[in-house]
């Protein structure tokens, strides 16, 4: 084996340029799949840092079977129901986003917090660092307030002190003690910095309309999830029957956490694994034509060797050798590759990373590399040699015969056979990575219905402990605006609840007037709830269509109640714009004695995305801010400048205000599109960058099997030329066969890219998986480079001198 081995080695060093093509072009693919398979590996296999028995771990959330809602959140008077009434779970825990203030002899510091049943931690299985869990006693309703730190909160804020447990601090103006600090890297449910008791508000436990928890359980060990799921079945239907107004059409589901956790992104990572193997394939195939050419001066040496008694096994043996050996180095170079490779793509992710969410590279990456360098090995080692250790003796043996070494027929059409496969897969590729750009072009040309730019958008305000009532939350924001008003810079200013491109959604039940009374919620029309500020749609320049904007002095809270809607909700619900002036609807509610005022339409404005990609969930309608405040809004502002320059002088504003208030999720409109479209933008171009590596590996294997024919055929150019044949002639009399091979590779890559880009159509935008465009410029990108690597050693062929090459034949 030493001396096998020892041979190989020589072999490469006698062949410096072969060994370094070799080894770049396997490390490449290599590298490639290593880095694709190394994000499917942090997102969807492994583990869930801390929890015990993840395995059992379930995620569940009501839903709506009327509408055809898949993930309406939960109640909490069901999520009581649920956890009193089912059998198969060892627990069940509820959670809700808070946005905790954290004040005293520091600067006001806004923290994401999470609000978690108090057995939560318990359930995972999750101890604290140092200090207690949650106890019982913590979440009746008039015990203290208490509260656990994440790792980094502790560190960064409070210097590591241990002798932080059992101390007070001001979280959201009222005192609280810190019980506890999580585990090092523990951000449940995704990247919070303080937990605290949820504890429901008396009108919650009876309340079967207000959908705003996630919800977490533990099967039982031995239960299946198909058992908790037909359990949950038979518990809901008996809720709906005994509160058929709220809960008529309504269901639960219970999803894996590890599916539910990764179902955006699952998807294009499997995809974009699938690209990066073609890559992986193309490389092979690409080394398997060097190793076949480079065969080729080695065929006399296996003719010596079998005349003088090697078998045809040791032959093969030798051949497994320098292929593990070749592979070993290229999966070398790959896992180099891979290591800068992932640093680089996860520096390209513009979204929150989840805590649990672990990067770095384990055994399943390492094996995954040596499996890679395995495969390689048998693609261009075994299949191939077996051929090449079947030589002809005789001929091999013959000093000069002509064409001796070039594995004959069989092994032209192997060869050419190689490049076909390195076009086609080419190809598919780049048809997938052009329809990925154009889609992204399409999001990028989108109609926004506001203008983006210059605007800066932040998010303030002040919790209920804070500003506990209306007439608070009115006077900060009338106090805050006009402020604001006067930094240098800012145009004008303005708030709303919900802001374009934020995702954040407030879904409400109505009532249109003129229609039947619905007798559940599932009956209720449904629209988009934003409260704004009076000055909204001149800040955001939204156009005003029909009607009037909201006035101060007009829409007080002392006023008929109004509403302004955009123009989905009056074309849905009144079918135009001018009957829908004037007429009234109100929020539904299931207690006939608590109904919501009419509200009056007088204005339409145009209609904004709440998202980039897909539709918004619906229609929307906007309410004056004086009408019904809100503790926390974003504020928007149309500035003169770069809006990321004036964040110091508009947090000196907000401070001057509120010293205790402070800003958080500052971003510039432009930078949320930027945010809203990472996604398309970067699976989009990993699978461009997997397309011009794959064209040029592609392109690098006509051109070696173009040369070698070239080269194949020295003797014969030669005696053409020296019988007169004009170089336009010899030119075309090579590059016919690179033709032939090209189109053939393009003909199977447009079928196979025909059936891929169905896989593409859930990711796509405002194009079509069978987009024209793309469809006849690829193929014809791909075709003009390939006939220019056929070109190059075709008109090489036409400097070949007659007598040198006479002379050698």
């Amino acid at each position: 084996m030493l001396a096998a081995l020892r041979f190989a080695l020589r072999q490469l060093a006698k062949s410096p340029g072969f060994a370094i093509v070799a080894v770049l072009t396997l490390g490449v693919g290599i590298g490639a799949v290593t880095v694709a398979f190394s994000a499917v590996n942090a997102v969807l296999l492994k583990p869930f840092p801390y929890i015990r028995h993840q395995e059992r771990m379930l995620y569940f959330n009501e839903l709506d079977h009327s509408r055809g809602l898949s993930d309406i959140g939960i109640c909490y008077a069901d999520f009581l129901d649920l956890q009193h009434r089912m059998t198969t779970l060892d627990g069940l825990w509820v959670r809700t986003d808070r946005t905790v203030i954290l004040s005293g002899a520091d600067e006001p510091e806004r923290l994401l917090g999470t609000g978690v049943s108090w057995d939560a931690f318990k359930h995972m299985g999750v101890a604290p660092f140092i200090g207690r869990d949650f106890l019982p006693s913590d979440a009746q309703p008039d015990s203290p307030e208490v509260a656990l730190l994440s790792y980094g909160l502790w560190q960064r804020r409070f210097g590591g002190d241990r002798d932080i447990i059992n101390t007070t601090v001001t979280l959201n103006g009222k005192p609280a003690q810190i019980i506890g600090v999580m585990p090092r890297g523990w951000a449940y449910p995704d990247n919070s910095a303080l937990w605290s008791v949820y504890r429901p508000e008396p009108a919650q436990l009876t309340d079967r309309a207000n959908f705003f928890l996630d919800g977490h359980a533990m099967m039982k060990p031995g239960v299946t999830l198909a058992q908790v799921q037909a359990e949950a079945d038979t518990v809901m239907g008996a809720i709906a029957r005994e509160h058929p107004v709220t809960n008529g059409n309504v269901g639960v589901s219970f999803r894996d956490v590890r599916e539910q956790a990764t179902a955006d992104t699952r998807p294009q990572l499997l995809l974009f694994l699938g690209a990066v193997s073609f890559v992986f394939l193309i490389a092979c195939l690409n080394v398997a034509n060097l190793v076949l050419a480079r065969l080729v001066t080695r065929t006399k040496e296996i003719a010596i060797r079998l005349a003088l008694g090697a078998t045809r096994r040791q032959l093969i043996g030798q051949f497994c050798v320098e292929g593990l050996v070749l592979a070993f180095l290229g999966g070398s170079a790959g896992l180099l590759l891979a290591l800068w490779g992932a640093d680089a793509m996860w520096l390209g992710v513009k979204t929150d990373i989840p805590f649990w969410l672990q990067r770095g590279f384990d055994l399943r990456v390492y094996a995954v590399v040596v499996a890679l360098g395995l495969i390689a090995a048998l693609f261009f080692g075994i299949l191939p040699l077996w051929q090449a250790a079947r030589p002809d003796l005789t001929r091999e043996l013959k000093e000069s015969g002509r064409g001796a070494g070039d594995g004959g027929p069989a092994g032209h059409r192997l060869r050419q056979s190689l490049v076909i496969v390195e076009v086609a897969l080419a190809l598919v590729l780049l048809v997938g990575a052009g329809l990925m750009m154009r889609s992204f072009g399409k999001l990028r040309d989108i109609a926004l219905g506001f203008d983006a730019r210059q605007v800066l958008t932040f998010r303030v305000g002040l919790p209920p402990t804070m500003a506990p009532d209306d007439t608070a939350s009115l006077n900060l924001f009338r106090a805050l605006l006009p402020r604001l008003q006067t930094v240098p810079g800012v145009q004008s200013a303005s708030a709303a609840t919900v802001v374009p491109l934020t995702h954040d959604n407030s879904i409400n039940a109505l009532v249109i007037e003129g229609e039947a009374e619905p007798r559940t919620l599932s009956e209720a029309a449904l629209g988009q709830q934003r409260a704004v500020m009076h000055d909204f749609f001149q800040t955001m320049r939204i156009p005003l269509l029909l009607g009037r904007r909201f006035q101060a002095g007009v829409d007080r809270p002392d006023s008929p109640p109004t509403a302004i809607v955009d123009e989905a909700f009056a074309l849905q619900h009144y079918g135009s714009l001018t009957k829908a002036l004037g007429r009234r609807f109100r929020t539904f509610t299931p207690a006939a004695d608590q109904k919501a005022p009419w509200r009056t339409i007088v204005g339409v404005v145009g209609n904004t995305r709440l998202r980039l990609a897909g539709p918004d969930p619906q229609p929307t309608f906007y309410v004056p801010f004086e009408q019904q405040p809100s503790n926390f809004m974003t504020v928007v502002l149309r500035t003169a400048a770069n809006p990321a320059s004036l964040l110091p002088a508009v947090r000196s504003a907000v401070s001057a205000v509120n010293k205790d208030m402070p800003i958080y999720n500052a971003y510039s409109m432009e930078a949320l599109f930027q945010r809203d479209a990472w996604a398309q933008a970067f699976f989009g171009g990993l699978f461009t960058t997997a397309g011009i590596i794959a064209l040029f590996l592609a392109s690098i294997g006509v051109y070696g099997v173009m040369s070698y024919a070239v080269a194949q055929r020295t003797a014969e150019i030669g005696v053409r030329m020296a019988l007169g044949a004009q170089p336009g002639r010899v030119v075309r009399l090579m590059l016919g066969r690179g033709v032939r091979l090209v189109a053939a590779g393009l003909l199977i890559g447009f079928v196979g890219s025909w059936f891929a880009a169905q896989l593409l159509t859930g990711f796509l935008y405002g194009v079509s998986p069978h987009d024209p465009p793309t469809f006849a410029a690829v193929p014809v990108l791909l075709a003009a480079i390939a006939l220019f690597a056929c070109y190059v050693p075709a008109r090489r062929a036409t400097r070949i001198d007659p007598l040198t090459a006479l002379r050698a034949e």
